[in-house]
């Protein structure tokens, strides 16, 4: 598993809205405001916060062609080389990047 600072997340993700950012109150654990706002993305959005993730994390990938939910705060991200990716983000906006591994076939 890679971890990716939440640094360059948020700057992806502060950067998609183009409004001033607004202090919000304290949300309850179980929430993730980073993860909710990549569900809002339209996909191209998503996708290029996603490459951002991959790529901060030390990954070859020149274009994510296509993200999928994977639990509450993941997506399952597939490059145009055809690898596959896990995306998970973490409450503090933290990426952890894990390649997925092609089932048998």
């Amino acid at each position: 598993m890679i971890r990716v600072a939440g640094a360059a997340l948020l700057l992806a993700l502060a950067g998609c809205d183009g409004g001033p950012q607004t202090p919000q109150p304290a949300a309850s654990p179980a929430a993730n405001a980073y993860a909710d706002r990549l569900v809002a993305m339209p996909e191209g959005e998503r996708n290029a916060v996603l490459i951002r993730a991959i790529r901060d994390a030390g990954q070859d990938c020149q274009q994510v062609v296509t993200s999928i939910p994977a639990g509450p705060a993941g997506w399952d991200a597939r490059c145009d080389d055809d690898r596959p990716w896990r995306i998970s983000i973490g409450a503090n906006g933290d990426a952890s990047v894990i390649p997925l591994s092609e089932p048998a076939g």
